[in-house]
């Protein structure tokens, strides 16, 4: 059974996944230029496993043309929405995701931005006058932590929040944890402090944070992305540039915000808003 493994961070974790690669006979491209028709052994790849961002978040059917064999395709992600799964199920390729991938890494970048915009970390790094007298920070321990979405990212996200001293409530479809307060989303939206983001940014939750519900956020809140953002700092679930005008005009205290892949990094001279490059919340 030939395995072939797309990761063009490879380079990086290379040390970690040597043995395994080499015990099991996969091939190894790193590099998302590579023509693929010029594989030689495409026909007898039956596993294609990769992290979205390989394919700038597009999988072209023509793509999975190429291998007659296919027959399983594994993501990094449990974000699919690039994939045409009917097609998929039509060349009997079955579409599967690892469990649980870079939750932890997701969750600590949640709670770096949470120190950041709570000291207006964004704001005192672009001053030039070396004047820090503006904004005064806060503390996050007593401060009450709303969590949108309870799967993987968000229950190990609670967990560290509440160690820090915040009161956590959170906001799910199906989940449940009975050690924390479960609230409607509008109820949570106009109460926290702080506010986590973490459920699944695809169609199925298309404007879930619209604008009547921006309206009812808590005056000062803070807003942080646990599932970063697509290229153009474009998302399904909540309009990030009118979340920046509300920064802006100081309706909210901050926002934090993973950016896409290979994008500029936006600075916002001024204004309490942190966007982080392209993999910098999951990348570890």
């Amino acid at each position: 059974m030939k395995v072939l493994l797309l990761d063009e961070f490879y380079t990086i974790r290379e040390k970690y996944l040597r043995n395994f690669v080499t015990k099991n006979n996969i091939t190894v491209i790193d590099d998302p230029t590579y023509n693929f028709v010029s594989l030689l052994n495409k026909h007898e790849i039956m596993i294609l496993a990769f992290g979205s961002s390989f394919f700038n978040w597009t999988l072209p059917n023509t793509f999975l043309d190429l291998f007659p064999s296919l027959s399983s395709i594994c993501i990094s992600g449990g974000w699919h929405d690039h994939i045409d799964t009917n097609y998929c199920a039509s060349k009997k390729i079955v579409v599967t995701y690892i469990p649980d991938f870079s939750n932890l890494s997701a969750a600590e970048w949640c709670i770096y931005a949470t120190y950041s915009l709570a000291r207006f970390m964004p704001i005192y790094m672009n001053r030039q006058d070396g004047d820090f007298s503006h904004n005064q920070g806060v503390e996050v321990a007593g401060k009450r932590a709303g969590i949108v979405g309870l799967g993987s990212v968000g229950k190990v996200l609670i967990d560290k929040l509440s160690s820090l001293g915040m009161d956590c409530c959170y906001w799910s479809q199906t989940s449940r944890d009975h050690r924390f307060s479960f609230m409607p989303v509008n109820a949570l939206l106009s109460s926290c402090d702080f506010i986590y983001l973490c459920v699944y940014d695809g169609k199925g939750m298309a404007k879930f944070i619209d604008q009547e519900r921006l309206l009812l956020i808590k005056k000062g809140a803070f807003i942080i992305s646990g599932f970063g953002s697509q290229p153009g700092l474009e998302s399904d679930v909540i309009g990030w540039n009118k979340v920046i005008e509300m920064v802006k005009n100081k309706t909210l205290g901050g926002v934090a915000i993973e950016g896409g892949e290979n994008e500029n990094v936006l600075i916002f001279p001024g204004h309490n808003i942190l966007i982080t490059p392209g993999n910098s919340g999951w990348l570890t």
